[in-house]
């Protein structure tokens, strides 16, 4: 194969790969900056400010999951017109109860701050990312008719713009504005390259004839029951640490977890967008009963998401140990670090698995995803109040593996049972 001929086929994968160097150059500089330039109450703050953001992910109930795999395995062009015109019925209309939810959420969170420093920045940042939010259709327009390269390369510039305007407003000292500010730059940028997509949208498909969009939402209905309460109680799992520190622990603490977390975060992230761009893929080879090719493919990508997460999180450490002390002292100490590293990397197999099921247009596992995310939250509570802050993640990391362990037998049983009924349904027709 040419270089050439492999660029073409991976294309997709390559930009996710650019992004992820990109996420690991950026993530720790804006971290310097965040560090160097704001004090430690307004870096707590500022990370405080991302975790109930993150609230944008129960509004979103996964529905961009469930329009991603159901388009991708529809042949019929009268269902992927219904399903595109639910998709801009439904994020048109959660712009403005986003923005009034984080509003109040953050005005509950920092009512222990009389000054109202955080006031006005919140208010910009949250009102883009509603807006941010909302660009999510196009995304899964694109996505969803197997334009893998076109959406992870319009993710790619966008990802590199919001991280530049980021990176120079907290050097220029914008401090809290810096979010709102690399939000603004990202949706204009969005916009920008969807431009001929919003007018297709809007200007054609809501002309053409399709399936009755109820009766499209009808389809997918139990695939999206189970996805929107795995998000929905996912909210409480993967933010419930930044808002119970600020709240409840220290305001330090919290600070050095939002420093901490979001490099390991990132680096988690990066591994996990390496298989996002396979999903519609994995979709097309299950709806074509390609099964074993399908878990070939995800095979894959499970060992390159391990090496390259372990390597970065080994990377991340060693930079630490070696970086003057007044940097270093904004992040965890190396035992708390160590667990916090091993229990994102428990988790991001978690992930993994959930990604390449889901791409079955099912969730199969969601039982036990609601079980982790309402258990853990709990244990760790406990771990905080009665034992001490340097079990909070080792508590957290055993019960990662536990459910890893019911993820793997429970996601097992679901790929053997769907590949059997497959099989059975041909030799049926062959007689």
């Amino acid at each position: 194969m040419t270089n050439k001929r492999f660029f073409l086929e991976h294309k997709a994968a390559l930009y996710s790969i650019i992004s992820l160097f990109l996420r690991v150059f950026t993530g720790p500089l804006s971290i310097f900056f965040i560090t160097t330039k704001l004090t430690l109450d307004n870096q707590a703050v500022y990370y405080t400010f991302i975790s109930i953001a993150a609230i944008q992910w129960v509004f979103e109930l996964g529905i961009s999951t469930s329009l991603v795999q159901v388009i991708a395995g529809s042949t019929e062009n009268n269902k992927k017109r219904a399903y595109i015109k639910f998709a801009c019925l439904f994020y048109s209309g959660v712009i403005i109860p986003l923005f009034l939810c984080m509003f109040l959420y953050a005005n509950w969170t920092f009512d222990n701050i009389n000054n109202g420093s955080w006031f006005y920045p919140w208010l910009l940042y949250s009102l883009f990312v509603s807006l941010n939010v909302s660009v999510n259709v196009f995304y899964i327009i694109e996505e969803g008719d197997l334009n893998i390269n076109k959406v992870y390369k319009i993710r790619l510039i966008t990802g590199g713009i919001y991280s530049f305007s980021l990176l120079l407003a907290l050097f220029l000292g914008f401090g809290l504005y810096s979010l709102c500010i690399s939000q603004i730059f990202m949706y204009i940028s969005s916009i920008y390259f969807f431009r001929k997509k919003i007018r297709y949208v809007f200007c054609d498909i809501w002309k053409e004839k399709s399936e009755p969009i109820l009766y499209s939402v009808k389809s997918i209905l139990r695939f999206q029951i189970k996805i929107s309460l795995v998000w929905i109680f996912g909210y409480l799992y993967w933010n419930f640490y930044s808002i119970y520190f600020y709240k409840y622990v220290s305001v330090d603490f919290s600070a050095l977890f939002g420093a901490s977390n979001a490099v390991v975060s990132s680096i988690a992230i990066a591994m996990t967008s390496w298989t996002q761009t396979k999903r519609s893929i994995f979709s097309k080879m299950i709806s074509n009963n390609r099964y074993h090719e399908s878990w070939l493919a995800f095979r894959k990508t499970i060992i390159f998401a391990s090496i390259g997460y372990i390597s970065l999180a080994l990377l991340f450490v060693l930079i630490v140990n070696y970086i003057p002390v007044s940097y270093s002292e904004r992040f965890f100490s190396a035992n708390i670090m160590t667990s916090l590293i091993l229990m994102r990397f428990i988790i991001l197999y978690h992930e993994l698995i959930l990604i390449y099921l889901r791409a079955f247009q099912d969730e199969p596992l969601y039982k036990e995803t609601l079980l982790n995310y309402i258990v853990t939250p709990i244990f760790v509570i406990i771990a905080a109040l009665f034992i001490s802050d340097f079990y909070i993640f080792w508590v957290s990391f055993i019960i990662q593996l536990l459910f890893l362990y019911l993820y793997i037998k429970n996601g097992y049983l679901f790929f053997k049972s769907k590949s059997k009924s497959k099989s059975k349904s041909k030799s049926n027709v062959y007689r």
